[in-house]
């Protein structure tokens, strides 16, 4: 979960006269205006050139909603309730709050740090943060050629624009140029996410092996993460792994991440084609590995996930459950 800051608050002395007499002919010698806060309604194009190596996806904040059951016999580990078990408590986890807009950024682009912006209630684009984003994962580990880093960044108080629209500009060297890289446009037009279910061998007799889900209506693509957690993983950070995104940024060590086209819902580890890989390190037998997909259309808005398997915490007297966003993948080499 995302911490919160502690605000500090800092009391001012009132300045005298004499000192605000010396500020004012400041002013007046050095041009006196207030700070614009008013977004430039014509403001309606982020000056860059747009790049398919940036890719920009959004999605309402969504929950990962916590069970907690009185536990008078054995959870039923196969996710389902027991007979004698009830739900005495539920909690909605979000990654930022109710309301909130979340976006992750895919990028191999020259861009060196990125600015957000979002189209305000009069049509124009404003830049959500005053500051350069600064990318939060980088996958130089792996065996493609390209270097692809992550950046994300929520709006906890999007503007009321319909629909919510982000665009985000890379720099180059620091600066902002004409040639600076933009992403797509990405727009928020439904709030549901379908469900993504796995439909292959969850015990494959190959280490690299091949990953089938349920195909989602107007996916223009999807976002594939294999990977594991870290050792210094908290339970926090497996619960917020339960809320939607394309690809989880925690305590995780990644062994897969790609794009596969729309018009397919299958990809085998270690394949030539039929996907764009980000990363990808060798799997082996007798591990279990968290496969997650995740599904977006053609306005960069995510519109499926895979809500996976059920995750269970024992309690003394009650036990937790919730989705993992997940699922579990063990490759077993078969027996001769």
């Amino acid at each position: 979960m995302k911490g919160r800051g502690m605000t500090k608050h800092f009391r001012f002395r009132p300045a005298s006269l004499a000192t605000l007499a010396l500020a004012c002919a400041v002013a007046a010698l050095t041009g006196c205006s207030k700070k614009v806060t008013q977004t430039d309604a014509d403001y309606t194009q982020v000056e860059g050139v747009p790049s398919t190596a940036a890719r920009l996806v959004v999605w309402p904040d969504s929950p990962t909603r916590i069970f907690t059951l009185s536990d008078n016999g054995t959870p039923g580990l196969d996710g389902d309730l027991g007979a004698d078990d009830y739900v005495i408590a539920t909690e909605d986890r979000y990654v930022t709050a109710p309301g909130a807009v979340q976006t992750s950024l895919l990028d191999a682009s020259l861009g060196t740090g990125f600015q957000m912006f979002r189209r305000e209630g009069n049509g124009g684009f404003r830049q959500l943060r005053d500051f350069t984003i600064e990318p939060e994962r980088k996958w130089r580990d792996s065996l493609t050629t390209s270097t692809w880093e992550m950046y994300s960044i929520d709006d906890p108080n999007p503007s009321g624009f319909s629909p919510a629209s982000y665009v985000a500009r890379g720099l180059i060297g620091g600066i902002v140029t004409s040639q600076s890289p933009l992403t797509n446009l990405a727009r928020i037009t439904t709030a549901s996410l379908e469900d993504i279910r796995y439909s292959d061998d969850r015990q494959p007799t190959d280490s690299l092996f091949r990953m089938t889900w349920t195909p989602v209506a107007g996916a223009a693509g999807y976002w594939l993460q294999v990977f594991q957690y870290r050792s210094d993983a908290t339970q926090d950070e497996r619960v917020r792994a339960g809320s939607p995104s394309p690809v989880f940024n925690g305590k995780v060590r990644d062994y897969l991440i790609a794009y596969v086209p729309g018009t397919s819902n299958s990809f085998r580890l270690g394949a030539r084609t039929g996907a764009e890989v980000l990363t990808r390190r060798l799997t082996i037998f007798g591990q279990v590995y968290q496969v997650r997909v995740s599904a977006v259309d053609n306005d960069g808005q995510l519109i499926g996930f895979s809500h996976g398997d059920t995750n269970i915490v024992a309690g003394v007297t009650t036990y937790q459950k919730y989705a993992k966003g997940s699922f579990d993948v063990n490759p077993t080499r078969q027996v001769r």
